[in-house]
């Protein structure tokens, strides 16, 4: 199992989740693994998003290839989003990793949709979940959520 590590005073737990969005191509791959690194389902890595990974999770046992220890994320999410909608990976990672980590903090990147509910989504793309209400539901978790592509956009706007 990985080595939990930890920053500053407190000596809290900081973990970002790698999602499949388009932030992930900021060239943010060595901030990403700076953290202790959740990926999702096939575990993408490469320079523009890390080479990092921790854990790697999924709605289906068959993205386990025993690489990285590996969460099969549960059913029992669905009562965070509208019924009738399932949740994301996305969101259910987050929740699992509250759940098992306990972190003070979440960077995500590649979650532009799950962050940005405001933004148009794209031409024919699927929508199976209600952005707007796991929008609403991240923002309301008893954990710090940070947008880690608009943090580090922010920083190098600065003089």
């Amino acid at each position: 199992m990985p080595q939990q590590r930890s920053l500053g005073q407190g000596g809290w737990l900081r973990v970002t989740i790698v999602g499949h969005g388009p932030s992930i191509h900021l060239g943010l791959g060595s901030v990403i693994d700076s953290y202790v690194v959740v990926r999702l389902k096939d575990g993408r890595t490469g320079g523009n998003c890390g080479t990092r990974t921790d854990y790697l999770c999924a709605r289906s046992s068959r993205y386990d290839k025993g690489r990285y220890p590996f969460w099969l994320l549960r059913d029992q999410y669905a009562e965070y989003v509208c019924p009738g909608k399932k949740p994301t990976t996305g969101l259910c990672a987050v929740l699992e990793t509250m759940a098992r980590l306990a972190p003070a903090e979440i960077a995500l990147i590649g979650f532009d949709r799950l962050l940005h509910p405001d933004n148009p989504d794209p031409p024919n793309t699927w929508l199976a979940h209600d952005k707007w209400a796991e929008h609403e539901c991240l923002m309301s978790l008893p954990v710090r959520i940070t947008d880690l592509g608009q943090v580090c956009r922010n920083r190098q706007q600065e003089p």
